[in-house]
């Protein structure tokens, strides 16, 4: 599709290379006649019969050539004009915007999806500057752009973004940029900038005029998308850095109970070391039973005193000691 727009000069060119071209070849039928004629009408008199009638047979089968030739030139002519409408539709009915502009950058032609995208009708169109449809924050750039591609002549890419043209209020210009600060908010998708990608080449036209071929794509749904998308990591790493500090403060206060359960069993412990050395340094025989009165545990009297030793007591009854 990039080559519509050259294939649309290049027919025309052609188109005016053929009527010139049979221009000229009727220009050098009419000289080659009129020198027949003022041969013959010089020696017509002394021509014989034969001589007149092969004559006669020449300018007629010459005149059937011409007539042919005529015929050929006509089916070539209207065959170029279709094509030149065919590729004129083409051009018109593209859904890439093109545009041809001038050495200065002026619009000469645009297609029906170039003046939706800019937002004019085409007669508003031409001879505007396209600059002027290129937001004020990449006006530089542009103008560099064009510099370099009439330097180099060589193809090039620029992306811009479009001022808006439309009557209808727009969001303020710092809103255009606005990325999500809030995880409480979701990404803005209320962006009004059109953004465009432009490819241009430089040509010559039948008259040696320098012309611009400019092929704008409507990259908006694009730029919007990575937007969005890098709105959406930003606010995931947001959210994944507050869990992750959540998680670590979680973490340190489960430590910190760890740790304060170790010293308390430590302590229980050293209590329960205590108390059991208290109880079988005990000079008096201490025994404990449960509620069923089986003994649980006894001290070292006991063992003196009953001449039992502990295993012999724990687990069994307290009549065993003390008969009913």
């Amino acid at each position: 599709m990039r080559k519509s727009p050259n294939r649309r000069i290049n027919t025309e060119s052609l188109d005016g290379k053929a009527e010139a071209s049979l221009n000229k070849r009727h220009e050098a039928i009419r000289k080659q006649a009129e020198k027949m004629v003022s041969h013959s009408g010089s020696d017509i008199a002394r021509m014989s019969t034969d001589d007149i009638q092969k004559l006669l047979f020449n300018l007629q089968t010459h005149q059937i050539e011409l007539k042919m030739q005529n015929e050929e030139l006509n089916r070539a002519h209207q065959e170029l004009t279709a094509s030149l409408d065919n590729y004129a539709q083409l051009y018109d009915l593209s859904p890439v915007s093109y545009l041809t502009l001038n050495e200065a950058g002026i619009i000469h032609n645009a297609n029906v999806a170039a003046v939706v995208l800019l937002g004019l009708p085409k007669i508003n169109l031409i001879s505007q500057r396209f600059g002027s449809f290129i937001h004020s924050s990449d006006q530089d750039n542009y103008y560099l752009f064009i510099r370099s591609l009439l330097a180099k002549k060589k193809p090039q890419v620029f992306n811009a973004k479009l001022r808006d043209t439309s009557d209808s209020p727009s969001y303020p210009e710092h809103l255009y940029s606005q990325r999500c600060t809030d995880l409480s908010q979701p990404c803005d998708t209320s962006n009004q900038t059109t953004y465009v990608e432009c490819s241009a080449s430089v040509v010559y036209n039948d008259k040696n005029e320098l012309r611009i071929f400019l092929i704008i794509s409507d990259v908006t749904e694009r730029k919007l998308a990575k937007e969005t998308i890098a709105c959406l990591n930003e606010n995931l790493e947001k959210t994944v850095r507050k869990q992750t500090k959540a998680l670590t403060s979680n973490n340190l206060k489960l430590l910190k109970k760890i740790e304060e359960i170790r010293r308390s069993k430590h302590q229980l412990v050293e209590r329960e070391v205590k108390l059991n050395a208290i109880f079988n340094a005990s000079v008096e025989g201490i025994i404990t039973v449960d509620m069923s009165n089986m003994i649980v545990s006894v001290n070292a009297a006991v063992e003196t005193i009953f001449g039992y030793q502990q295993k012999e007591l724990v687990g069994y009854s307290i009549n065993k000691l003390m008969p009913s």
